[in-house]
């Protein structure tokens, strides 16, 4: 699970990207993979999504796919940043192989004025 922000310091006002890559280094499909970033509202507004995706709360949540053995499926957010401040997306993936340990991370953009 790799996640990136682009760029990592953003203006009011102005948008950002949050990319994020899951890749199956394993010899079988990756099923019910599950991906959810919680976003920080308080901070940005969300713009864009894909690929398919519901929007709960302050969640997105992916559609569940299956990842094929040795292949990465990228997962992006376009955002706006409403609030000076830093903003916290935390991601959350899922998947059959996991069990019920999911992977974890965050990530941080500088909001300025």
């Amino acid at each position: 699970l790799k996640a990136y922000l682009d760029p990592v310091l953003v203006s009011v006002g102005r948008e950002g990207l949050l990319t994020i890559e899951v890749t199956n280094r394993g010899g079988e499909a990756a099923k019910n993979v599950q991906l959810r970033v919680e976003l920080p509202r308080d901070k940005v507004e969300q713009r864009e999504v894909s690929p398919q995706f519901t929007a709960a709360a302050n969640e997105v949540v992916f559609r569940t796919v299956a990842i094929p053995a040795k292949r990465t499926e990228t997962f992006t957010v376009t955002y706006r940043a409403v609030q000076p401040g830093q903003a916290w997306f935390r991601i959350k993936l899922t998947a059959d192989a996991l069990g019920d340990v999911p992977v974890t991370k965050e990530q941080a953009v500088e909001i300025g004025r």
